[in-house]
């Protein structure tokens, strides 16, 4: 099993600041885990989200699996 840092968010735009926040982990090639929360009120939808998120990984060649969480 592979370790991962664990980020847990809204990701609402996926922006620069939520990759500065996981800047130091990329930097060390550590995996990410991150979560997305689904609070049933933002404007973007959780799998957009998801689908920026990891377009990002991808661009940035970063190892991170994505996951939809649903909050109520």
């Amino acid at each position: 099993m592979t370790k991962r840092a664990v980020y847990i968010g809204r990701g609402t735009p996926f922006h620069m600041g939520h990759l500065e926040i996981m800047k130091k982990k990329i930097e060390q090639k550590v995996p990410l885990l991150i979560l997305i929360r689904n609070t049933h009120y933002d404007l973007y939808p959780p799998d957009l989200r998801k689908r920026m998120i990891d377009a990002a990984m991808r661009k940035l060649k970063v190892d991170a699996k994505t996951l939809i969480h649903n909050w109520k």
